[in-house]
């Protein structure tokens, strides 16, 4: 058979329920380039929505990949050949709610999630991991572990900021415990905070000098899906 350009991508329905992917490759996989994998890739989910809405099978178009997280909404949305009175939308390991094309999971643990819908006697099943959200992380001011004094006392609060995270979620500092230790500190100092003002820390802040060090610890965050303990920080001043 005559080698292809890229990859040779078939979809095909078999028994009317399930799809069977077929595809025929380079010789050698390794010189592909990355612009035909991409549209190949493409091909099959475009071909996918097509083949499934002539056959008359429900299709889940999952909106976060196939990734849910735990304590938060997760939206997903469905299509379903017949009238969605008539079809049925099942879900393990959490609950689904919602009505029509837009649904929304609620996982109950991690691990794995099934989600199956039922039309015209036939099913579709999408498997899901669930995971759960990453911790956000402290800062103070532009966060960088040196700061500068001028900077570190000009700062009025404290955040918990999500880093590389896809989605908007957003936490709030509830408390911590802060230690000062090194130059001005002989002895180091220990200090509550409650909520992400830093007001309470005034007088140990104004004498902090170039060598003090800052340890935020045991800093408690709240959100969307609850209240968490997050890692600690320290701040070397100079």
């Amino acid at each position: 058979m005559a080698s292809e350009p890229f990859p040779v991508v078939r979809l095909l329905c078999i028994d009317g329920s399930a799809f069977l992917l077929m595809m025929s490759f380079f010789k050698n996989f390794k010189s592909m380039h990355m612009k035909s994998i991409l549209f190949c890739t493409q091909l099959v989910l475009c071909s996918f929505l097509i083949k499934a809405q002539t056959v008359n099978t429900p299709v889940i178009a999952v909106d976060r990949l196939n990734v849910l997280y735990l304590g938060i909404d997760n939206p997903v949305s469905i299509y379903s050949p017949a009238d969605f009175s008539n079809t049925t939308v099942e879900m393990t390991n959490g609950t689904v709610s919602g009505s029509g094309t837009h649904r929304i999971i609620r996982p109950a643990a991690i691990g794995q999630s099934t989600m199956t819908i039922t039309a015209n006697g036939l099913s579709t099943s999408v498997y899901f991991r669930v995971k759960r959200i990453p911790d956000p992380v402290f800062k103070v001011g532009s966060g960088n572990s040196l700061v500068s004094v001028d900077e570190f006392i000009a700062q009025q609060v404290c955040r918990a900021e999500m880093v590389n995270f896809d989605f908007d979620l957003r936490y709030k500092v509830q408390s911590a415990t802060v230690y000062f230790s090194g130059t001005n500190f002989p002895t180091p100092v220990t200090k509550q905070m409650n909520g992400n003002s830093l007001a309470s820390l005034g007088e140990l802040r104004e004498q902090c000098q170039p060598g003090t060090v800052v340890t935020f610890s045991d800093i408690m965050v709240t959100g969307p899906d609850g209240v968490r303990k997050i890692e600690d920080r320290t701040y070397t001043l100079f």
